[in-house]
Parts: structure tokens; sequence; C-alpha cells
């Protein structure tokens, strides 16, 4: 079947560093000068118990220096341990958004305190508010619930445009976003990538989760943790997924849009005469109808949805839809 592949990169500038590196990791090799820094990127060797505290030291550097909480993104593979996602979000909010100003407020959820002005990350599709799975957003008032008409507590956060108010009960729909994993960021770029990558993250260590990280970045990548690790990211291409779909799709074109089917058993018991008020005629023809119905099997059609035939109008494109209105979707007020 036709393939395309985009193996171009237009996110970085073309003498950007971190393009040629891309292009490296995703032919299985890491560049000689992998180690060396570049006016674009740098690798920082360290070990896992050490992760935290050389993201806070370049964090806090970038941030001496001007960036911003929504410039600089760390990325990790996964959430728990020392060099996880949990760890690294917690570090990063002491350091953007901490505890000091007691005109700011704040609400504890399970083990995880949000304050107003944190960075989050939403989790799942809420397309009535227009925000998606992987919007990331910024906390933007907290109300207790004694202050609420709902007499719950509840977090506000902005998405670019969009307000979106949650009540307590929903809030496991985001996460505080100042450290994410690879596979939420995808689509997304960021001024500043840091990347740690450890022996900690295990079957975590993967090309294309690796390869994903570093094309997040615009203009500064910081990799950090244990060469090692990056070796055995770069090698690894994780099992193959087995799914069968090009030959389901060779076989769904090629096939003649019919199929043979028997009638269900439960079928042929209902339409079986009784044998004791049966004529020896009837008997015969019935007989011999089996007889017809062995040699010809039952033709049934298979109906694919064409642009043609929603073109032309034989098919409404909103069929099943009758009764559905946009106000359905609207939140009461």
């Amino acid at each position: 079947m036709p393939q395309v592949e985009l193996n171009e990169i237009f996110r970085q500038s073309g003498d950007s560093s971190i393009i040629p590196l891309a292009h490296e990791i995703k032919n299985g090799i890491l560049p000689r000068d992998f180690r060396k820094n570049q006016a674009d990127r740098s690798f920082l060797p360290c070990q896992t118990h050490q992760i935290e505290p050389v993201i806070r030291q370049v964090v806090e550097k970038a941030k001496s220096k001007g960036f911003t909480a929504k410039d600089i993104q760390v990325l990790a593979p996964m959430y728990k341990g020392a060099a996880g996602i949990d760890a690294i979000n917690t570090m990063m909010q002491e350091i953007f958004n901490p505890k000091g100003n007691k005109k700011r407020r704040e609400v504890a959820f399970f083990d995880v305190v949000y304050r107003v002005g944190d960075k989050v990350l939403q989790l799942v599709n809420q397309p009535e508010n227009n925000v998606f799975n992987g919007d990331m957003g910024e906390i933007t008032a907290i109300q207790f619930a004694k202050e609420t008409e709902e007499k719950v507590d509840q977090i506000t956060i902005l998405f670019d445009t969009v307000e979106v108010t949650y009540n307590r009960n929903n809030w496991n729909k985001f996460v505080l976003a100042y450290c994410c994993s690879i596979h939420k960021s995808q689509g997304s770029e960021f001024t500043m990538v840091i990347l740690p990558m450890v022996k900690q993250y295990g079957r975590m260590l993967r090309r294309n989760l690796l390869y994903t990280a570093i094309t997040r970045s615009k203009s500064k990548l910081i990799l950090c943790g244990d060469y090692e690790a990056f070796e055995t990211a770069v090698v690894s291409t994780g099992d193959i997924r087995k799914t069968m779909l090009h030959e389901k799709l060779e076989r769904n074109l090629n096939n003649d849009k019919v199929f043979t089917a028997e009638e269900p058993a439960e079928s042929k018991e209902r339409k079986a005469p009784d044998a004791g008020n049966q004529s020896a005629e009837s008997t015969a023809e019935s007989a011999s109808l089996k007889a017809e119905d062995k040699k010809a099997p039952k033709i049934v059609p298979v109906y694919h949805l064409t642009s043609e035939q929603i073109s032309d109008g034989s098919i409404d494109p909103m069929i099943g839809m009758e009764n559905v209105t946009p106000e359905m979707f609207m939140n009461e007020k």
C-alpha cells in the first residue's frame, strides 16, 4: 500500500544542532558529539538521586535569565521515583510558585497542593468546554466551598482563551505540568526542554520516546542523566505492534463487497415444519429447498459509506442525530 513518511523537521532553526541529533537518534545512533555542549544543547551527566538537584540548578539559572514556567518544560517517561514526574513537579512548583505568599490561595487534593498561578495539564477530552487531552493551562482562581453556590471547592483554569471551572470531584481531570510525560507532550513545542534519562526508567527507555522528547524543543535542549540510559533508549525500539491493519485494509479494499453467511441455527429451528402434520408432497418440496440452500449460500451485501453517497444526498450525514441539538452540549447557567 502507498505510504508517506515525514522526515523533515521545521520546529528548530536551520543551524540548530537539535535537528541532526534527532536524525541520528531516529536512525538508532548517538552522535559522537552527544556529550559535547553546543550553543543550543547541553549534556549533564548525573545519577538518579542527582536528577532533582541538577534540574533545580538549571531551572533556577534559567529563571534568573528571564525564562518563565511556560518557556521551560521538563519531560520524563515515568511518574514515580526520585527522577519521576511527581517528584520533579513538586520541586518545580517550589521554584515558580512557592507557598510564601499568604494572599495566594492554595488547596490540597490528596498529596498534591494546587495554588493560583500553577501550570497544569488537562488529562481528558472535554469538547463541551473546548478543552482536550494534553492542553496546558494556568490556575487563575480557587474558591472554597463556603464561597460557591454548589458548596464545593472549585478551581478555575485558563487554557489559552478558554476558562474552565472544575468542582473538587473533577480535579482528577488535570495535574501539575511543570514536568509532564513525553507521551503527553506530543504535538507541543517549548522554548526550553529539559530531558532526564536514567536507568530507573527501565522499559520506558525507548527510541521513539527519546526522539519525541528532543524534538519538542524550539531553541534550548538540556539532557541530563546516565549516558548509558541514552544508549539503551536509542537502540530499543520496543515491541512491534501486530495489529494486522495492513492485511485487513487490503482484504477490505480487494473484496467483491459481498460475502456468504449461513442462517442462524435458531432461525432454522423456527422455520422447521412439524413432521407430524406434513404431507409427502410438502416433505419432498422441503427437502428440495434444503438441497438448493446447500448449493447456493445466502448472499449478504456489505455496505460501505462513501463520500459520493453523502455528496449526492442519498445518505444523510446527520443520520442518527435527528433529536440532537447544540444546546444539549452547553452548560446551563
